[in-house]
């Protein structure tokens, strides 16, 4: 077995192992996208309006490679966005669901640009996981 850390296009660290079977002569790659990976995580009892609360180091970008929104209110958004390139990143509809499972996507906005939350659930407990990198 072999492991490397290579970057893709992005330059978005990826940890990738080769592993060869003898018996048959094949070689395969397991690539994990996890390598690099940071967690914000926060829990809200009232409105968030146009919170930033994940911001990038500067000269960086946010990619948004995944989450998990989850609230007790019955009622209300949650809204996760990139603000000046107006990239909507998740949106949570309380009314219909009060757990939006792992998320998987590779969202990123545009340089020093953060995350921004909104919220409309009022005083109701709003929990954020929100898996992201920080990219040149």
């Amino acid at each position: 077995m072999v492991m490397a850390i290579a970057e893709d296009k992005d330059h978005t660290p990826k940890l990738i192992t080769a592993i060869h079977d003898n018996l048959t002569g094949r070689t395969s790659l397991a690539i994990a996208n996890e390598v690099g990976m940071n967690t914000f995580t926060a829990e809200y009892t009232s409105n968030q309006t146009n919170q930033d609360i994940i911001t990038p180091s500067s000269g960086k970008r946010i990619s948004v490679i995944g989450g998990l929104t989850v609230t007790t209110a019955s009622s209300g958004e949650i809204k996760l966005d990139f603000p000046t390139s107006n990239k909507p990143i998740w949106r949570h509809y309380a009314s219909k669901f009060s757990q939006a499972g792992l998320w998987k996507l590779n969202i990123t906005g545009q340089v020093d640009e953060p995350v921004r939350l909104n919220t409309t659930t009022g005083s109701e407990n709003v929990f954020l996981m929100i898996n992201y990198r920080e990219t040149d």
